[in-house]
Order: C-alpha cells, then structure tokens, then sequence
C-alpha cells in the first residue's frame, strides 16, 4: 500500500460525505412521507403554505413539496429584504440627512 496525494484523499472525503448525506436524506424523506400517507391511517392531516401566489393545496402533500415551498419562502423573504434595504439605502437614506 501507498499513500494517496492528498488531492485524491479530499476528493474521496467528499464523494464518500455526499453519498452518505444523499441516502441519509433519501431515507429521511421516504420516512417522513411515509407517515403522513392518508391510505395507511385514519384522521387527517394538511400541510399548506401561503406563498406569495396564493394558498398552494396538492391532493397529495409530500414532504418534498414542503421543503420546497418552504425553500421558496425564505427566498421570498430574502428578495423582500434585499429589496427594502436597497430601497432605503438609495432613497430615504439620502433624503434623511438633508433633514
């Protein structure tokens, strides 16, 4: 046995996190939609989020599409940040000092 450069020795760390990171998350996935199937339980549940189109309501919600309305929230919320502090740097900043 040799040892590896060190270049192939990172790139080996990282394919191996990736792949164990990916099932990890496939697993955790599979789990969480597993429990919310309304076929193998009784009662009801709903997951529904208010975005900036409207009230999003699937027949089947997966934790798939919670994690991307989510994910879509917070970029929605990250525009409207960035939009308002730009908004004040350029017009109400300036303005405020004149006063």
């Amino acid at each position: 046995m040799f040892p590896l450069p060190q270049e192939q020795v990172e790139f080996a760390v990282e394919a191996i996190a990736k792949a164990t990171y990916e099932r990890l998350f496939k697993w955790i996935v599979t789990r969480i939609n597993r429990s919310l199937d309304r076929t193998k339980r009784q009662g009801a549940s709903f997951i529904g989020i208010l975005d900036i189109a409207g009230f999003e309501i699937f027949y089947l919600n997966s934790f798939e599409q919670l994690c991307i309305n989510y994910t879509n929230e917070k970029l929605q919320q990250l525009f409207n940040h960035t939009v308002i502090a730009t908004y004040y740097t350029v017009f109400i900043a300036p303005k405020s000092s004149l006063v």
